[in-house]
């Protein structure tokens, strides 16, 4: 038997995960169950990854990086810690105990290459952030501000935890799903772009959604290796304006939420789904 995370009947929390390619349309499906159910909360993987970024706000742009310094150098140094300090805080937030060696720091930092020291043109992450907002910082500095997280949140997967966006989002247990997200109804994730994370959100009796927009594909060599592999229940069709993607959100929510008819176990990969 399912679990019951997303049984409204029994009070539990609806948990519903969008996969597809940026600008797909899955904040926009997002956004129309959060209008009609007001309890429900929109939330992503990449949120704790943004926060990251912005503590660590590194200079993007031109300047010295980290691996042209030497390993003795003060602000090579001051990077790795600062690393280190903020990755181990978001390996306690999930609980994850057996923390890696220090040694991944310097790693990861080495992957990462950034910009130590700015000597010509350059914004660091926060800046453009707070001047333009996310999704404005995204289209001034095109070249930044996506390059960079993907960046940051391959490394931190890769070198430090495979699951440790997944986890800051979606618990291990039904037990810690529902804790975090108390108060709430339904929870809506945007940005479900990886086999396992998919698996996480089915493993809690939720259900994964694939958003179709004819034209777009994958905006980077990661999502188009990771996407297609991801299963979902069903594909919804963004071919049209806001008034057609929200009549066809509403035929997948009441088929899939309301209704109570659809089979939770019957998925399929992404790309078997064109």
């Amino acid at each position: 038997m399912q679990p019951d995370a997303t049984d409204p009947s029994k009070g539990k929390i609806t948990l519903i995960g969008f996969c597809g390619y940026a600008r797909s349309g899955k904040d926009t499906a997002a956004e129309i169950l959060c209008r009609r159910n007001h309890s429900y909360m929109r939330v992503a993987f990449a949120d704790r990854l943004r926060k990251l970024a912005m503590e660590l706000d590194a200079p993007l742009g031109e300047g010295v990086h980290y691996n042209d310094l030497p390993t003795t150098d003060p602000d090579r140094q001051a990077l790795c810690q600062r690393l280190t300090s903020l990755t181990l805080a978001i390996l306690r937030e999930i609980d994850v105990n057996d923390c890696p060696s220090f040694m991944w720091a310097d790693e990861l930092a080495k992957t990462l290459n950034l910009v130590v020291r700015p000597t010509g043109e350059h914004v660091t992450f926060g800046e453009a952030v707070r001047e333009f907002g996310y999704e404005g910082a995204k289209a001034r500095y095109p070249k930044y501000i996506r390059p960079h997280l993907v960046a940051l949140g391959d490394c931190l997967r890769t070198c430090v935890y495979h699951a440790i966006w997944l986890e800051s989002c979606i618990p291990r247990t039904l037990e810690a799903f529902q804790k975090k997200y108390a108060g709430v109804t339904g929870v809506v994730v945007t940005d479900v772009r990886y086999e396992n994370e998919g698996n996480a959100i089915r493993r809690l009796g939720g259900w994964v959604w694939y958003m179709d927009r004819p034209g777009v594909l994958a905006a980077n060599p990661t999502e188009g290796h990771s996407i297609p592999f991801v299963n979902v229940h069903t594909v919804v069709n963004n071919s049209g304006d806001i008034l057609a993607l929200t009549t066809e959100m509403m035929r997948v929510f009441n088929k899939y939420i309301l209704g109570g008819h659809a089979d939770h176990a019957q998925v399929r990969a992404v790309g078997e789904c064109k």
